[in-house]
């Protein structure tokens, strides 16, 4: 709760009609000439995003790359195992499945850049997009690029983004 913004008297002044004793206040910050920031803090959480990662290819246990290299290989093959009980029981043919999911982190990989060949040896028979830990970088496969027209002659995108 903010009392009150100003000098140290005023703020004194505020402290004592507001909570009577002061006697017990260590400290009131003046910084001189500086700024002194009241602690907001935005948790900055994103409900839906967390709720779809446990039902997806959930990479944020993993410690290493061998591990999550490990977890995509099993949730793919999780999804293969799904899709040809689903052809089994004579069901309509759907589009080829995604592998979504992330929390993969930049350390793993040499220059911190995954490359598709190092997640087509582990999923490459479905397209497959994963989200860093922090949601801003993305590691796709062949058959993902394929999936999206991306190849050799798409040009960059404006600002690479």
């Amino acid at each position: 709760k903010i009392l009150h913004i100003g000098d140290e008297g005023t703020c004194l002044e505020t402290l004592k009609r507001e909570i009577g004793d002061t006697s017990q206040i260590e400290q009131i910050l003046v910084p001189d000439g500086g700024v002194a920031m009241p602690a907001f803090h935005d948790s900055h959480i994103h409900p839906c995003a967390g709720g779809l990662q446990v039902i997806q290819c959930n990479l944020r246990s993993c410690r290493t790359l061998d591990q999550a290299l490990s977890t995509i290989s099993n949730y793919a093959a999780e999804m293969r195992a799904r899709l040809c009980l689903d052809i089994d029981q004579g069901a309509e043919a759907k589009p080829t499945p995604w592998v979504v999911g992330g929390g993969w982190q930049p350390e793993w990989f040499e220059h911190a850049t995954p490359t598709s060949a190092l997640l087509d040896s582990v999923c490459a028979d479905f397209p497959a997009y994963l989200r860093d830990t922090n949601g801003h970088e993305g590691w796709t496969n062949t058959a993902g690029l394929t999936a999206a027209g991306i190849d050799k002659t798409t040009p960059d995108p404006p600002a690479g983004c």
